[in-house]
């Protein structure tokens, strides 16, 4: 919070401190140089005087403006991005498909209220977990392991922007038919896969 005051207060400060840069400095002028009378000097400066105050405060005053207006702008867009973000995230826990993210390593990122039910992993034991510990029955495991290599070293693969049908694990053991649409996505410090799954209802 305080550091949030100062970037906010840095253009106010900046256009104060050019606006009272012509008497702080006729006042230095008077007083530690001993140059004359505040007022005569205040009033009546030379000219080169008068136009070095001028040119210094103006660019003071002009800097405070746009760093004012910068720093508004950022946070702004800081607030609709976070209000995005919000959004996003209530999208995602109220989803009727379930929503899993995990990184380049397989390792569970995120996990909605929905995978909570259709696989019976609570949110907390997931995340932290990798696939393979989890939903993935041991016999895709390794093509799972080649097909996000396969992604990394050329930027492809069978199962990515489309729906597919496979199998998935319970927590319990039992296996459920799914439908699958996985997207990879950079996140903020490395790539990420976002996969949406439905289960598949039994056909009598």
């Amino acid at each position: 919070m305080q550091f949030a005051f100062k970037e906010e207060s840095a253009g106010l400060l900046a256009i104060a401190f050019g606006l009272l840069y012509w008497p702080l400095e006729t006042l230095i002028h008077a007083t530690i140089f001993d140059e004359g009378n505040f007022t005569e000097l205040l009033l009546s400066p030379s000219a080169n005087e008068a136009w070095m105050r001028l040119l210094i405060s103006f660019s003071f005053i002009a800097f405070g403006i746009y760093a004012h207006r910068a720093i508004r702008q950022q946070q702004n867009m800081n607030k609709l991005l976070q209000q995005q973000k919000v959004r996003a995230r209530s999208v995602i826990e109220s989803a009727h498909d379930a929503y899993v993210c995990i990184d380049t390593n397989s390792i569970i990122t995120d996990w909605n209220p929905r995978a909570e039910q259709m696989f019976g992993w609570s949110r907390s034991d997931a995340v932290g977990k990798t696939l393979l510990e989890t939903i993935i029955p041991e016999r895709f495991h390794q093509a799972h392991q080649h097909g996000i290599q396969t992604y990394l070293l050329n930027g492809s693969g069978p199962w990515l922007y489309k729906t597919v049908t496979t199998s998935a694990r319970h927590k319990h053991g039992s296996e459920i038919q799914v439908e699958m649409a996985i997207i990879p996505l950079s996140g903020d410090k490395q790539q990420e896969f976002y996969a949406f799954i439905r289960e598949v209802p039994h056909r009598t």
